[in-house]
């Protein structure tokens, strides 16, 4: 395999019926093409920058489910960058069996960097709840956040998140960065109906 990932095979021929005794040894330096180096094949994958790659998980009993994202990031560090950047995300979970209103609690984790100059915003939208996260808003930061939304959603309809990352900067000498890890959901009762 060379540095580009690509395997390099040996090409040889072999579709000979007959070779008489006195030319075998001649025809030894013969190249073969195996007919498996001649069909058609995958080579690789070719990874887009602009996907949003994930995990999930869900538990047993279907009451709880995690995604956690590898590349949900927002990044401005340079100066071939713009001053400000965006990126919206929507999810959707299917639900079975949701015959009557379904309670819904979705727990997000991520991380932003922040300096003086510069902000991160993030946006979350569950059924018929929007929240602003609420992100450090110190001149500098360098922390993980976690924000809860809570909803109600009639019978009948999926679980749909939608997320609106935003980073911007006042110079292009300044950097911030926000990144969204994880999004826990979990059914059940309503903190409010608890008592």
């Amino acid at each position: 395999m060379d540095s580009r990932g690509i395997v390099e095979t040996e090409k040889r021929s072999a579709h000979i019926l007959y070779i008489p005794n006195n030319l075998s040894e001649e025809m030894s330096d013969f190249p073969l093409l195996y007919k498996e180096d001649r069909m058609e094949k995958f080579k690789g994958l070719v990874r887009q920058e602009n996907v949003i790659r994930s995990t999930g998980d869900i538990s047993q009993d279907g009451k709880v489910a995690t995604i956690t994202f590898e590349n949900l990031v927002l990044s401005i560090q340079t100066k071939d960058q713009p001053l400000v950047a965006t990126q919206v995300v929507t999810l959707t979970l299917p639900i079975t069996g949701n015959a009557t209103d379904l309670h819904v609690f979705l727990t997000i984790q991520g991380f932003v960097f922040t300096e003086p100059g510069t902000r991160a915003i993030l946006v979350a939208h569950l059924g018929d709840t929007t929240a602003l996260a609420p992100l450090p808003e110190t001149p500098s930061s360098n922390q993980s956040f976690q924000q809860v939304l809570e909803v109600t959603l009639p019978a009948g309809v999926d679980v749909q998140t939608t997320l609106f990352l935003l980073a911007e900067r006042n110079d292009e000498n300044l950097g911030a960065f926000l990144s969204v890890l994880t999004l826990d959901y979990s059914l059940g009762e309503l903190e409010s109906k608890r008592a």
